[in-house]
């Protein structure tokens, strides 16, 4: 925003003295804006659906993706979260593929 604020200005003074060199980097300038403002909104674009597909795996869990042997679950997919509630004094972990505690739970 900042920047697009500078080039705006930039190109404002340029325009005024109105000579052919000027009005040629004020055109410059003002493609170099466009580029920069396409630019911006192609990343807002990927990181708002890319925090968007990451908050809807997040909070995926259906028994389909995950495989439980008695207190270990194996992940299928990841992420996967193990579940809120369970068997009162028990406890679940959730292994990554190395076999290492990615998440550990006490009911």
């Amino acid at each position: 925003a900042e920047q697009s604020k500078l080039y705006e200005y930039q190109i404002k003074e340029l325009r005024k003295l109105n000579t052919k060199k000027a009005n040629e980097i004020a055109d410059k300038l003002q493609e170099e804006m466009k580029k920069l403002c396409e630019s911006s909104n192609r990343i807002k674009e990927q990181s708002t659906k890319a925090i968007s597909q990451n908050s809807e795996n997040s909070e995926k869990y259906s028994e389909e993706s995950v495989i439980k042997n008695e207190n270990v679950m194996y992940a299928k997919e990841q992420p996967v979260k193990l579940p809120i509630e369970g068997e009162p004094n028990s406890y679940e972990d959730l292994l990554n593929p190395d076999g290492t505690i990615k998440q550990r739970r006490y009911y």
